[in-house]
């Protein structure tokens, strides 16, 4: 089943945009049987609120499930950090609810601008450092991706994902390229509050929030 699903996704390299109702089923299938399997031992949550989990298929490539709960927002910690870039290819798969995806171009600024920083990752979290970058920003495009869209992000592409129905999932495809270094987040004004986040395996309450939105997910 992942071997599909994955050439699914890869499809989006090669302009496919929308996938087939069965295969769309099958998909879900796929993402709810994974991603409960993955509960208690693997599935972590987000600095940006949503719940997640990621697993290996080469030394390049690892497939993401991505999970939206009803009543999901921004952590208030994080409102300010939402646009960031990543340093590898990315495929996504919309298998739930619609996510809005806004890209943005960016170029050398002296001030007023967004400050920028770079993500590094230890084996139960991630922090952000503070580079000696200034840019500002201009909006690029702006989609909302349906259930059964599919969409690519190159590497360093600046973006913001904003879901807009509940529950939301996606099943995502990251890719690395050579040479890659970190990821940026762009945070105007700099950072307020800890730099540091602990990705920790879900409470108890998250577990059931979880569950929730995986019963309710389209099929």
């Amino acid at each position: 089943m992942r071997d599909e699903i994955l050439a699914i996704l890869k499809d989006a390299d090669r302009g496919a945009s929308l996938v087939r109702e069965d295969q769309l089923h099958r998909a879900t299938d796929f993402f709810i049987s994974r991603f409960q399997s993955l509960l208690g031992q693997a599935v972590r949550l987000h600095p940006f609120g949503f719940f997640y989990a990621s697993e290996t298929v080469t030394a390049e490539e690892k497939v993401r499930f991505h999970l939206w709960p009803n009543g999901w927002a921004v952590p208030l910690q994080e409102h300010g950090r939402e646009l960031h870039d990543h340093n590898y290819e990315l495929y996504s798969l919309i298998i739930s609810g619609a996510l809005r995806n806004e890209t943005f171009t960016t170029k050398p600024a002296f001030e007023d601008g967004y400050e920028v920083y770079v993500t590094s990752y230890t084996a139960d979290g991630s922090k952000l450092t503070r580079t000696n970058d200034v840019v500002s920003v201009e909006p690029r495009t702006d989609v909302t991706y349906p259930t059964g869209k599919m969409y690519r992000l190159s590497p360093g592409i600046v973006h913001r994902v904003t879901p807009q129905q509940f529950p939301a999932a996606t099943i995502v495809l990251t890719a690395m390229t050579k040479g890659a270094g970190h990821a940026r987040v762009l945070i105007k004004g700099g950072c307020t509050g800890s730099q540091r986040f602990d990705r920790s395996l879900l409470t108890t309450e998250d577990e059931r929030r979880a569950l929730d939105a995986l019963n309710g997910l389209q099929r």
